[in-house]
């Protein structure tokens, strides 16, 4: 994760422009046989996640990385809590709610 916090800012710009089905997510992860590890890194490690995204070099108009870990951590809660629940992302509100 740490070599890769560009990552984080295509996750921010693209959550910024889906809507999308955590269970959807899911389906992807299964059907591509991905096993997706814990978020521990993410939750537990940012300091050096920050130093990573820090680095970053040639990417103009890079957002604050306060700006993209909170908006990351709302986005993200779902799979770091591993809710089954079905729950639609929606991009214009940047929150999650149940799929109904």
């Amino acid at each position: 994760m740490f070599r890769r916090a560009k990552d984080l800012i295509d996750l921010y710009a693209l959550a910024h422009c889906v809507t999308v089905k955590n269970t959807d997510i899911y389906s992807i992860w299964e059907r591509e046989n991905r096993i997706v590890d814990t978020f521990n890194a993410f939750v537990n490690r940012q300091d050096e996640l920050r130093h990573s995204y820090e680095k970053l070099r040639r990417i103009d108009a890079k957002p604050d990385f306060n700006v993209i870990y909170n908006y990351l951590t709302d986005f993200l809660t779902p799979f770091i809590e591993v809710k089954p629940t079905a729950l639609v992302w929606d991009n214009k509100t940047s929150c999650w709610a149940d799929n109904a």
